[in-house]
């Protein structure tokens, strides 16, 4: 099954016209309209939002992050 999903605005005539589909001439398609909401990345894009990184590669919070003292496992150096 092909799904194209595009963008299109009602008309004056309360029309939408759907122009270079990727399906043959003749070939049946379902087609599903509604109303248009601002989805989640448009809503909270941060794209471009950064300015600069201060020490990219280091690592983060390391000193929050916990580990229940029964989960700790120290490897044998000397090989198992």
């Amino acid at each position: 099954m092909s799904v194209h999903i595009s963008e299109a605005t009602v008309d004056p005539q309360e029309r939408v016209v759907l122009d270079h589909l990727p399906f043959q001439p003749g070939e049946k398609a379902d087609v599903v309209l509604r109303a248009h909401t601002a989805t989640s990345r448009e809503r909270n894009d941060l794209t471009g939002s950064v300015l600069r990184y201060d020490e990219p590669f280091d690592p983060v919070a390391l000193d929050e992050w916990e580990i229940p003292a029964d989960q700790i496992v120290i490897a044998n150096s000397a090989g198992a």
